[in-house]
């Protein structure tokens, strides 16, 4: 069974059975979908994607949305033809957009107007919150919370059980795009860490399993394993 309202438009290559599909709605390109999907009123699905059996996108949320290309944009021009794939028991928030070649996994929830970027890999039952930005190139481990507003830069790495916590910020680029060059790095967080509210993690650094970055506090150095570092700059100041 399909309840396709009369305003959409769907187009997909493959859909399964119980497919809600809100008024507005737009599925078209190369799309998959699975059984009990629902999708609410101006959804956009389009391109290369796969939609497994019971998840639930509601309104406005784009999937599979390509990188925007202008001459402003010191950016490649690479053909972005890869999967896009949300897996089973996920929910995508309302005006959230989860870019090409993204692989979300099983029992995920993506928040309301949280953007995830191409190429970005999200474990399962993982959490992004509310207006979360997450750059290109992220891998993401099982079980994570990024809190609403945080921004993860591109180019990074984030272990399993990892608790991010709001208004955190990070960078990948120590020359401020100025040259031609340019290697971005992100950071590298181990399992288990905690960053406290509005920490600042800046390009290249490492911080180990367990440890725990106090609120406020701005990375500019690797954090061994097992401590507390807090600081402006951040510090160890004792184990964990």
């Amino acid at each position: 069974m399909k309840t396709i309202h009369q305003t959409a438009v769907f187009e997909p290559r493959e859909a399964g059975r119980n497919i809600v599909v809100g008024p507005y709605a737009v599925i078209e390109g190369q799309v998959k979908l699975g059984n009990n999907i629902k999708i609410h009123p101006h959804v956009v699905i389009s391109g290369l994607v796969e939609i497994d059996d019971n998840v639930e996108i509601l309104p406005f949320a784009y999937i599979g949305r390509l990188p925007s290309t202008s001459p402003a944009i010191k950016q490649s021009s690479e053909n972005y033809t890869q999967l896009t794939k949300i897996s089973s028991g996920t929910v995508i928030g309302p005006h959230a957009i989860i870019y090409a070649g993204c692989q979300i996994d099983q029992e995920c929830l993506v928040g309301d107007a949280a953007s995830v970027r191409e190429k970005v890999i999200v474990g399962q039952q993982v959490i992004v919150g509310r207006h979360v930005t997450i750059g290109p190139n992220v891998k993401i481990g099982a079980r994570t919370r990024i809190v609403d507003f945080a921004h993860i830069t591109g180019e990074t790495v984030i272990g399993e059980d990892v608790f991010i916590s709001t208004h955190v910020c990070s960078a990948n680029d120590n020359s401020f795009a100025t040259g031609d060059n340019i290697i971005l790095k992100g950071q590298t967080i181990g399992d288990r860490v905690h960053v406290g509210l509005g920490a600042m993690l800046l390009p290249g650094i490492s911080i180990g399993d367990d440890s725990v970055i106090g609120a406020g506090s701005i990375v500019t150095k690797n954090i061994p394993s097992n401590k507390l570092a807090l600081g402006q700059p951040a510090k160890v100041i004792r184990d964990i």
